[in-house]
């Protein structure tokens, strides 16, 4: 990240982000710069007490007994970047699990960014501005997207390690990422920055106006900032030598028949899909020597006459439609069948990211303002009022067929002499064929995502009886969302125009036009050419195209209100007085999601989504603090402080009522050494998308665990026996149904969900020796342990963890519930039961931070900022099989979670030039599983080597900047982000969840200017 050495609008942030360390020693190097404020000047409430993320208790410095990263908004924004998030995501102990490369996975997720500390799932921190909530980026989720807070106004990023449930509620297991705003601005700032890469694409820009104003003395304040950016979109088809859209993808594919070992997998380039193409490819083509013609014509081999064979058999050959509609062979150079893979290298399937991006489109308009009126010192009125709007373009690959239709040889677009050589040698007889196609010339699936969110904040605080104060607040939010999920297919339309015939008067039509059943028939079906890349008519692609629309709304309703204080009117102890912070929360979150109806009806490619409407979700807590001074100034005690928190909720979930509470201290034997521990029990209670989300009906077979051929079976058969004998079925019981037929069941949201539990332990030092002023040096050991984690469970799973657990939980445990009664003569129900998500899972993380600063004012006034930071992860491991709940699964070190990653600064300011350089490491990773190469758990490894390469390698991004200050008011910026281009390696894209670790757009040059007006 980036160090800042011009501390403008945040004139204290640097300040503090060391201060936290704690850092007198930079305070007073500070000092030496009359341009800048000191610590106490910028976030010092009137009666010099301080307000630290993580508490609710003032105190004299800025010590905290949990680590806290402290980056401020210079940091953030000197880049090319236009989000937000993707900054915050370059820190070590952020994982980039949702990045704007990446976050085009899901339907509606387009443009997002969703913080995810240490890698324990975005819904696992909690994202807070000035200590509050914010209503979600989701409905039914409570997930923040960062792309919703202004850059300006933002004075610093607080990022706090390990669960803090007793002060802020749910959701903050891993951690807490607490965004604070400027108290106060006064004057006008204009800000313009523009970038493009250097393959000329992925143009940003962004300008924002802020102007603030002082009145009634100093006593009130105003600010309004007004900020407006846009990311362009990147296509694949944008980026060949990256994507592989036209010249085919580079990746690893299996070039071997043997299942496990060593090289089974090569590397390769222009790698195509051997089974679908893009104008159509006739499926289920065998080799037939019943004559050397046929023999010629069905049978594979590689374009230098290789026989390719898969299990002693010689395999079909490959046919497909040119874009002129005549039917070709499709003869790659290498046919990776032989090996049980569908790919090619050359010939003309489909690269299938000839569609789709790499990064959406985003257009960002935000309006922010700020404002406060003291009154008296006991009561001040404050407001925080945003408004933002969301844009985003995303494209996804193309709707596709793969057999769903039978095209007869009399097809009116299919070719005659085609017709009769496919019912010659394909299948003679058969009067047609089953085909697939990549339907790209019906354009690329996309998504147009509006998200409009409201935030008011308001309230009153003051203080009162000298060292007293309180606050009381009022929050409110919405989320409005519309998507538009272009060029699905309306399936039966599909279906109906492929069957296209010649009437009596010659001219091409429906079938279903053309036959004697008048009831099937019409008017608007327009018959579709699927022979060829390019060849359907607009009519045509109007026809059986359909755009899909949701709409979705959030609200959030928070009151709260705390009084905090100390006791140095009643005594004090050898360390000072007692602090203290009591008070309650009050939350309400409504949630709505509906597609149309058509969609809803399952007419068209999209999946079907049933409306989500769930009941409102509430919270009421009651939270406490106390700060404990044992000993300060005196010998091994220079201070010695203990801190406790817990907090009581009520939820009208399943959780119910829910306790959680943190312990912790900090130890100074000397000055510029300190010591600092804490241990949190933390929750996520399950939000409405997680208890309701809408059911729908699935079949599968599945078997009985009490019918007499399973009873035996299981991980625990006298549990089995002993719960089936509860129910009255015997030991001969058969069930029949279960026997023979598939049988249905639901799966959605899971209503009996329990809050997840983290236990986590921090425990690091400071070190700021007086002998190196300007120097800071802190390192904290984390662990976290989250139990009863909310994860997927199958309906064969859920039946079989019912009865083998212990008779003593039995029917009452986490899995029963979700089973309906049997009917009467033992049979299962209609649905069988509800899937979908249990509380069963585990997920466990330890590793340690570092933080490296060093700042010094030279003589003649320059000034030299140094800072790095780093995490080493010690194990990061899942538990996540329900057939094996108790072996762990290691992520550490494979691809999206290095065991090892660091940022470094420097910035050097002389005069009116400032010189900026940063680093970012990015440690390797595994291109497999660890499991797979490594011995794990007592086991041996799974599939040593079998890629030849183990390891992606580490990856160093260089980026450098200067800015010069032309006057007091006019300052200009340049800079290069990747100087050395480095892209994502052995063909990731950098889309996907774990590969968006990765920078996706190479080298990127950028510049800008500010203006400061008084």
């Amino acid at each position: 990240m980036r160090t800042s050495s011009k501390l403008r609008l945040s004139a204290g942030s640097l300040a503090v982000s060391v201060a936290l360390a704690a850092s007198p020693a930079f305070a007073q190097d500070a000092e030496q710069d009359q341009e800048e404020a000191s610590v106490e000047d910028t976030v010092a409430e009137p009666q010099g007490s301080i307000v630290v993320s993580g508490t609710r208790i003032k105190r004299p410095n800025l010590d905290s007994t949990v680590p806290i990263t402290s980056v401020s908004a210079d940091e953030l924004l000197e880049n090319s970047s236009v989000s937000l998030g993707d900054a915050l995501n370059e820190l070590p102990s952020l994982r980039s699990t949702f990045s704007q490369s990446n976050s085009n996975r899901f339907i509606g997720t387009s443009g997002l960014n969703l913080l995810d500390l240490r890698g324990l799932g975005t819904d696992r921190t909690l994202v807070l501005i000035n200590g509050r909530r914010q209503v979600g980026a989701l409905p039914g989720d409570f997930r923040i997207d960062v792309n919703t807070i202004p850059f300006e106004l933002l004075e610093r990023v607080d990022v706090i390690t390990g669960g803090n449930s007793a002060i802020y509620g749910s959701e903050a297991v891993a951690g807490v990422v607490n965004f604070i705003t400027a108290r106060d601005f006064e004057g006008v700032s204009i800000r313009g920055q523009a970038s493009v890469t250097d393959f000329g694409d992925r143009g940003q820009q962004f300008i924002s106006v802020t102007a603030g104003q002082n009145f009634a003395d100093g006593r009130g304040n105003i600010a309004v900032s007004a900020e407006y950016s846009n990311a362009e979109p990147l296509f694949n088809t944008d980026r060949d030598g990256q994507t592989g859209a036209f010249s085919g993808r580079d990746q690893f594919n299996r070039q071997s028949s043997d299942p496990i070992g060593p090289n089974t997998f090569g590397f390769f380039n222009g790698v195509r899909n051997g089974n679908i193409t893009d104008g159509t490819q006739i499926l289920q083509i065998s080799c037939n020597t019943s004559t050397p013609a046929r023999a010629a014509a069905t049978c594979a081999t590689d374009r230098d006459g290789a026989v390719v064979t898969a299990g002693g058999t010689q395999l079909g050959a490959i046919y497909g439609f040119l874009p002129n509609g005549r039917l070709a062979r499709n003869q790659p150079d290498f046919d990776f069948r032989r090996f049980g893979n569908n790919n090619t290298i050359g010939g003309f399937g489909s690269t299938l990211t000839n569609t789709g991006q790499l990064a959406p489109g985003l257009d960002r308009y935000t309006v922010n303002v700020l404002g406060r009126y003291e009154v008296s010192p006991a009561l001040e009125f404050f407001f925080e009022g945003k408004y933002n709007k969301l844009d985003a373009l995303q494209e996804g690959q193309p709707t596709f067929r793969f057999g769903q239709e039978f095209v007869t040889l009399d097809n009116a677009f299919l070719n005659p002499e085609d017709a009769a050589f496919i019912d010659e040698n394909f299948f003679p007889g058969r009067g047609g064929f089953l085909y697939s196609r990549f339907n790209v010339d019906l354009g690329g699936r996309s998504e147009i995502n509006e998200r409009e969110t409201y935030r008011i904040v308001g309230g009153a605080r003051g203080s009162f009886n000298d060292d007293w104060s309180y606050e009381i607040a009022v929050n409110y939010g919405r989320l409005d969302t519309f998507l538009t999920s272009r060029n699905q297919i309306l399936t039966e339309n599909f279906a109906n125009a492929v069957d296209a015939q010649f009437d009596a008067n010659g001219n091409i039509v429906c079938g279903i036009n053309n036959d004697a059943d008048t009831t099937n028939d019409d008017a608007a079906c327009v018959p579709i050419n699927i022979f060829g890349v390019g060849s359907p008519s607009q009519a045509a692609i109007d026809y059986v195209n359909f755009d899909s629309t949701r709409d979705e709304n959030a609200e959030q309703f928070v009151v709260s209100a705390f009084v905090s204080g100390d006791l140095s009117q009643l005594f004090e102890l050898p360390g000072g007085p007692i602090g203290f912070a009591v008070g309650g929360e009050y939350r309400r979150e409504t949630s709505f999601s509906e597609f149309d109806p058509i969609t809803q009806s399952g007419a068209t490619f999209l999946n079907i989504i049933p409306t989500f409407d769930p009941p409102a979700f509430t919270e009421k807590s009651v939270f406490g603090e106390v700060r404990i001074p044992l000993l300060a100034d005196v010998p091994f005690f220079n201070e010695l402080t203990v801190e406790g928190a817990a907090r009581y909720s009520d939820y009208n979930t399943a959780a119910d009522g829910v306790f959680t509470w943190n312990a912790g201290g900090v130890w100074s034997p000397v000055d510029g050494l300190r010591f600092r521990g804490n241990f949190s029990r933390s929750i996520r209670v399950p939000n409405p998308s997680d208890l309701f989300s809408p059911q729908s009906q699935n079949f599968a077979f599945i078997a009985d665990p009490c019918d007499v051929l399973n009873l035996p079976q299981g991980n625990f058969p006298a549990n089995r026996q002993a719960n089936c004998a509860t129910l009255g079925l015997g030991a001969n019981f058969e069930n029949t149904p279960a026997r023979t037929q598939s049988l249905p069941f639901l799966t959605g949201g899971n209503p009996l969900l329990l809050e997840e539990e983290s236990d986590s332990y921090t425990i690091g030092f400071v070190f700021e020796p007086n002998f190196i002023p300007g120097f800071a040096f802190t390192a904290d050991y984390y662990n976290i342990e989250i139990t009863n984690v909310i994860a997927g469970v199958g309906a064969q799973a859920v039946l079989n963890n019912c009865f083998d657990a212990p008779t003593a939980s039995f029917p009452n445990n986490n899995f029963c519930p979700s089973i309906n009664p049997r009917d009467a003569d033992g049979f299962f129900a209609d649905p069988v039961l509800i899937g979908g998500s249990f509380n069963f899972a585990a997920l466990e993380t330890e590793g340690i931070d570092f933080d490296i600063r060093y700042n010094r004012t030279f003589d003649n006034d320059s000034r030299l900022s140094l800072r790095a930071i780093a995490t080493y992860v010690l194990r990061n491991v899942t538990f996540l099989d329900i057939a094996n709940p108790d072996v762990p699964n290691r992520i550490r070190s494979e691809l999206g979670d290095p065991s090892f990653a660091m940022t470094f600064s420097a910035n050097y300011e002389t005069g009116a030039l400032n010189l900026g350089y940063d680093m970012r490491l990015v440690g390797r990773q595994l291109i497999n599983t660890f499991e797979s190469e490594f011995e794990f758990n007592g086991n041996p490894p799974t599939n040593p080597n079998s890629r030849g390469q183990v390891f992606y390698n580490e990856v160093f991004y260089h980026d450098v900047r200067a800015e010069y200050e032309i006057d007091e008011r006019f300052t200009f910026y340049t800079g290069v982000d990747n100087l050395t281009n480095e892209l994502p390696p052995l063909g990731l894209t950098g889309t996907g969840g774990d590969s968006g670790i990765f920078d996706v757009f190479g080298r990127t040059y950028y510049a800008g200017f500010r203006i400061d007006l008084p």
